[in-house]
């Protein structure tokens, strides 16, 4: 794991690159948007991360990679979690053809995997990209070592959760699929185990119950629809299987720290 660390890795030249390595309990991240690429790596814990309107859990070894101008953020699954977030500020990229991984209209984002082994080569390609000159064109040397950055990622369809037991993985992919009214007693009999045994793998894994990773999610999913559409509080109730307005307003409050109504004004510009 990298050190704790702020480090600034090239202002005012070619390839402006900022790296910041975090360990945080944070709960209350609320999301935002920025102007340059960005490359998240998880390296201990899970996070639980929005995207535009996907919701998708992140655990060591997983990272992703997008534009900033798609609306994000991450918050702590179970006690803490430790990533490094990259703030790329690449000058001409379609040169470069850095958006080979990432669409032109920045409309879209990629998962990737990347070993804690290949963490050391992943940072010197990207310090040697930081020390480029400042003048000039792009040059080949440049757009070599991009692809080296690139290329020490390991792209995959979906966060690949290499650190979880199987049953684990395949109840979180569940949850972003099933009906947000099923049980979690449903759950349990399409994995074809206990709930007991479901709930021990989950806090082993994860330090947290099936249930409250579920209300996570359904609470994310819920914010992802404040800040997209205008819809009352009374349809996100039965949207996302509250059997009350109370219910859900003080999970959504527990969750986020603030009120629907506040969320809808001020969720969306801070950072995490």
């Amino acid at each position: 794991m990298p050190p704790r660390e702020q480090r600034a890795l090239m202002y005012e030249k070619k390839f402006s690159i900022a790296a910041e390595t975090r360990s945080t309990t944070a709960t209350k991240g609320r999301r935002h948007t920025h102007k340059c690429f960005e490359i998240v790596i998880v390296h201990q814990g899970a996070i639980i991360l929005s995207l535009d309107t996907s919701t998708q859990v992140l655990t060591a070894g997983d990272a992703i990679i997008f534009h900033g101008s798609l609306l994000h953020g991450g918050r702590t699954l179970g006690s803490a979690y430790t990533r490094t977030a990259f703030h790329l500020n690449i000058n001409k990229a379609d040169v470069i053809d850095w958006c080979k991984l990432i669409p032109a209209d920045a409309k879209s984002f990629v998962y990737a995997y990347l070993p804690q082994t290949c963490y050391p080569a992943f940072f010197e390609n990207l310090t040697k990209l930081s020390e480029q000159p400042a003048k000039g064109d792009i040059s080949q040397q440049d757009t070599d070592l991009v692809a080296n950055v690139l290329s020490t990622l390991q792209v995959v369809e979906r966060p690949k959760q290499a650190a979880l037991h199987p049953v684990v993985r395949e109840s979180i992919k569940l949850m972003t699929q099933m009906n947000t009214a099923t049980q979690i007693s449903d759950l349990a009999r399409r994995l074809y185990i206990s709930q007991s045994h479901l709930f021990a793998l989950f806090h082993n894994n994860l330090m947290c119950s099936p249930y409250q990773l579920w209300m996570k999610i359904r609470i994310e999913q819920a914010c992802n629809k404040i800040l997209k559409e205008q819809i009352p509080v009374n349809d996100l109730v039965k949207m996302f299987g509250f059997t009350t307005r109370r219910s859900f307003e003080r999970a959504f409050r527990r969750y986020t720290g603030t009120t629907v109504s506040q969320y809808r004004e001020l969720g969306w510009c801070s950072s995490w």
